[in-house]
């Protein structure tokens, strides 16, 4: 997408960003997509964006592989890119803890979550806010124990992936606290480009807590 000449970077310029999975030629998940962003085109005073009609009119990788479709806006689409994307599983994850932190919408700007993990060795982090459950550092969480799949009710960002599960019901909500969490053997990871199948997982009992 064309842009003006200015000093400012895209980061700055276009200040939220939507990522949505295109695997195999086709985008996924649109819907929920267009959702989120005319919720944050409401909130901040902008006009609504026709994603569909603009996604139409890149060009696209091609037909085969998988790749993160990253999408750059504010009031106008700044700019889409391709990334190439592949599953990583997770190593190291410890529990962090901050009462302030707050990631409602998709900024660009996320400072203030990678500050929680910087320096700490981790892969990734689950982040206690007041006592409860949130999301993992660029996911969404989802609990599994012998009574089934749940996701905490206390989450920062509402993640399309998150809320597809729970409209076809494979996932529930649920309060889940610090104290919580051993009782649930398995922690899953899930957004925007990792699936319930993918089994991107840590067993709660290597989390390391602080």
């Amino acid at each position: 997408m064309s842009q003006s000449k200015s000093n400012i970077s895209p980061r700055e310029m276009f200040r939220f960003i939507e990522s949505i999975k295109y695997k195999d030629g086709i985008f996924h998940n649109l819907p929920y997509h267009q959702t989120r962003m005319n919720k944050t085109q409401k909130q901040f005073g902008y006009g609504e964006i026709n994603l569909i009609k603009y996604l139409e009119k890149v060009t696209s990788p091609g037909q085969q592989g998988v790749y993160k479709c990253r999408v750059l806006y504010a009031e106008n689409i700044g700019s889409i890119e391709f990334v190439p994307y592949s599953v990583r599983k997770k190593q190291k994850v410890g529990v962090v803890t901050n009462n302030d932190i707050d990631y409602s919408y998709k900024f660009t700007n996320r400072e203030n979550l990678e500050k929680l993990i910087a320096g700490t060795g981790f892969d990734d982090i689950i982040i206690i806010k007041n006592g409860f459950v949130t999301d993992a550092l660029f996911s969404n969480l989802v609990f599994e124990s012998d009574e089934g799949l749940f996701t905490p009710t206390t989450y920062l960002l509402p993640g399309t992936k998150r809320q597809s599960l729970l409209d076809i019901q494979q996932i529930d909500e649920r309060h889940i606290r610090l104290e919580d969490i051993s009782s649930y053997p398995k922690l899953r990871f899930i957004n925007v480009m990792i699936d319930l199948e993918d089994d991107v997982f840590v067993e709660t009992g290597k989390l390391i807590f602080p």
